[in-house]
């Protein structure tokens, strides 16, 4: 991976799991975050967020993930 800095204001929250690839089959076979949620749930819940970019929301349980953004989508 190449290094990367964002610049001022810009966070990044990338999402690791301990349990390798059971981690994205969990949530394709449940469709909810299993192993990621504790990651992702206060990031998005924070009223602070502004912009979420997924590259596969399927693989993150997009569905349950949706649900739990401070505001709607458009806000």
């Amino acid at each position: 991976m190449r290094p990367y800095t964002p610049p001022p204001g810009l966070h990044i929250h990338p999402l690791e799991s301990k349990v390798g690839i059971l981690s994205p089959l969990a949530t394709q076979m449940t469709g909810r975050p299993v192993f990621k949620a504790e990651a992702l749930r206060p990031v998005l819940e924070a009223a602070d967020t502004d912009v979420v970019h997924f590259h596969n929301i399927s693989l993150v349980g997009g569905p349950e993930c949706s649900s739990w953004a401070a505001r709607p989508c458009g806000s």
